[in-house]
């Protein structure tokens, strides 16, 4: 049951009351989603008609613990949520929960709905482990970013992609950063706790300033939502699209980790088979 309950600031209050099975003890226990949705009124069709594949990396690492997890699904549902408000089907999400080792929670096609999505994360699980965010972001370039997991790149949607992490990274960020930037993808990065400034500047898109938020804890995820729904919005409609420049298949070479077929589904259309080895 929801009951929508607004304040003196006009954030509307959602609590919906699940239950949730704790593998840790045999007994049912009660989870409160409190969808703080912002005041996005102004932002109603922000993107302009546009569309955009919103992929998000998050960490859930050792670090994080199990408390402050359900901070981070408390604010990916309300971020989503809202952004779906002022964008509707025409932004598409999808969600890959990283620590030693990355792993799929849903894919753009996943679901057809919406509330599909939403109900996905509320039932997620806290996974633990290390923090590889540079495994992640490979992952998200080699399984996430194609046609087949729903990419609509081909098509003209926007691509981009928020990363959120409490720590600095135990393998390097900087060439898959590299990768999503110069072809085009909006890169956020959303740094709680102890994650290292300028591991966050490293992976995230220019300007800095829109591109990169931090907050001390967990539960102050929830005051930047209406933020960077707003910088969301705007990198979709100030994006150009993917650079399709020949100057590109040389750097992607040196790499030697991509292959055509990967580039072909970041829409890099000048780099063709011929080129590579």
């Amino acid at each position: 049951m929801c009951v929508h309950v607004c304040d003196l600031c006009y954030k509307c209050v959602c609590e919906v009351q699940l239950q949730s099975y704790s593998q840790s003890a045999p007994s049912i226990f009660s989870l409160v989603f409190t969808s703080v949705l912002p005041t996005l009124n102004t932002l109603e069709d922000c993107a302009q008609g546009l569309a955009a594949d919103m992929y998000f990396l998050v960490d859930s690492s050792w670090s994080m613990g199990q408390e402050n997890f359900e901070h981070v699904r408390h604010f990916l549902y309300t971020l989503i949520q809202s952004l779906h408000q002022v964008g509707g089907e025409r932004f598409k999400f999808a969600l890959v929960q990283y620590n030693s080792r990355p792993n799929t929670e849903f894919q753009l096609n996943s679901y057809s709905t919406i509330q599909g999505v939403l109900a996905h994360i509320k039932a997620m699980s806290y996974r633990g482990g290390g923090t590889r965010t540079g495994l992640g972001l490979d992952f998200l370039i080699r399984t996430h970013l194609t046609a087949s997991s729903g990419s609509r790149a081909a098509d003209g949607a926007i691509q981009v992609v928020l990363v959120l992490t409490d720590g600095r990274s135990q393998d390097d960020v900087a060439e898959p950063a590299q990768v999503l930037r110069i072809t085009g993808v909006e890169v956020f990065a959303v740094g709680v706790q102890d994650a290292v400034d300028w591991e966050l500047r490293e992976m995230a898109s220019h300007p800095h300033n829109t591109h990169v938020f931090s907050v001390d804890t967990f539960p102050a995820l929830q005051s930047i939502i209406q933020d960077l729904v707003v910088g969301l919005c705007d990198a979709v409609t100030q994006s150009g699209g993917f650079p399709i420049l020949n100057t590109l298949c040389p750097l992607f070479l040196s790499l030697e980790v991509y292959t055509p077929s990967m580039l072909q589904s970041l829409n890099i259309k000048s780099c063709s088979v011929s080129l590579f080895p």
